[in-house]
């Protein structure tokens, strides 16, 4: 029986497991855990959050929506994100 590879994300006060390969906002969604969204496919930028510890694959650019500053300061897209380790996020709200 193949294992397949979770990873931990802690998001404020709730903490959730989402599969090796899967988006954080797919998980988050599968589990009926209340994160902003829209498109899902990283153009409205709804979904944007700071990277506190931890790594992620970006399936996409994020440059093409998000500005310098927001990249410098870790934030990501959980539509287009997928962890490669252990992760502690915060929502970003405009």
């Amino acid at each position: 029986m193949k294992h397949t590879q979770t990873y931990q994300v802690t998001l404020g006060d709730i903490v959730f497991e989402v599969q090796a390969g899967q988006t954080i906002l797919d998980a988050a969604l599968i589990l009926d855990i209340d994160f902003p969204h829209d498109c899902q496919v990283g153009a409205c930028a709804s979904c944007q959050c700071q990277l506190h510890t931890g790594d992620i694959r970006a399936l996409t650019d994020f440059a093409y929506v998000l500005d310098d500053q927001a990249l410098e300061a870790g934030i990501i897209l959980a539509c287009q994100s997928t962890p490669i380790s252990n992760l502690s996020l915060k929502l970003i709200q405009d």
